[in-house]
């Protein structure tokens, strides 16, 4: 995931939150927490303790964050895919926005329809010799089976709410959201066949080496179940493995203008 979208993700976070962003520019985002958040991944258990023991208003923290390293000029806290604090993130999303339904806001002086879209982030992360995460966010259009990468950062800029406007309605999904969620999830794979191989190609390489030199080392007729563990260890740790974890989903009804959105 790139620090761009990392920036992205973090300012659609914050503001589905209702935190108050002071500044946001050239990979730098600082934004005061609501308590609900700040108690949820800023870890100030005894701060809002002393606070509720002692009947004062507490203080949500002014978080500082920086995406993109080259900005020297600010001070905060560096975050990418894989930092305490973007675990922390994720781990909010997994555990309070699972799934949602939500419908674009739309002025409309004549009945406009809208599409039902279903929009899932998916983390990815890359086993093997070194460790990576991807963070994707895609969507598919339930009635033309259309995709969309990059989802999120195009509802960023969407206005959306739980309650649909007057003179919008929205039609049955054709495609079921079960469906759907699969041809994100062959979407997906199939773009993982056409990525370079070469971080899988050198975790096998080591993964030979690491054996090869351990089979060296233990006589054939000795200790042959401690070899056989200590084997498994390198095979598990080296493998070249691809996991998916979905953080969240929802449903978005849209109007026919996301189709022409760039794919």
């Amino acid at each position: 995931m790139t620090a761009f979208k990392v920036d992205q993700f973090l300012r659609a976070f914050f503001q589905a939150n209702d935190c108050i962003i002071y500044e946001h520019h050239d990979g730098f985002i600082d934004v005061r927490l609501t308590e609900k958040l700040d108690r949820a991944i800023m870890n100030r258990p005894f701060y809002w303790h002393y606070v509720k023991q002692t009947g004062r208003q507490g203080e949500p923290f002014r978080l500082k964050l920086i995406t993109n390293i080259d900005n020297e000029a600010k001070d905060g806290e560096w975050i990418h895919v894989g930092t305490p604090r973007m675990n922390e993130i994720v781990g909010y999303l997994e555990e309070n926005s699972r799934f949602i339904q939500q419908f674009e806001q739309i002025h409309a002086a004549k009945q406009t329809m809208l599409q039902p879209w279903l929009v899932v982030n998916v983390m990815i992360t890359f086993k093997g010799r070194q460790m990576r995460q991807e963070l994707k966010s895609i969507g598919v259009n339930l009635i033309n089976g259309l995709f969309l990468l990059n989802a999120m950062e195009n509802l960023e800029k969407t206005k959306l709410s739980s309650f649909i406007k007057e003179n919008c309605f929205t039609i049955s999904p054709i495609i079921s959201v079960t469906s759907g969620f699969l041809r994100i999830e062959r979407k997906l794979i199939d773009d993982l066949v056409d990525m370079d191989e070469h971080w899988a190609i050198e975790s096998i390489r080591q993964m030979k080496d690491e054996l090869l030199l351990l089979y060296h080392f233990y006589d054939a007729e000795n200790d042959r179940g401690k070899m056989m563990k200590e084997a498994l260890e390198i095979v598990e740790r080296l493998m070249p493995k691809i996991e998916f974890h979905v953080i969240n989903g929802g449903l978005f009804y849209l109007s026919e203008s996301w189709n022409r959105m760039k794919v």
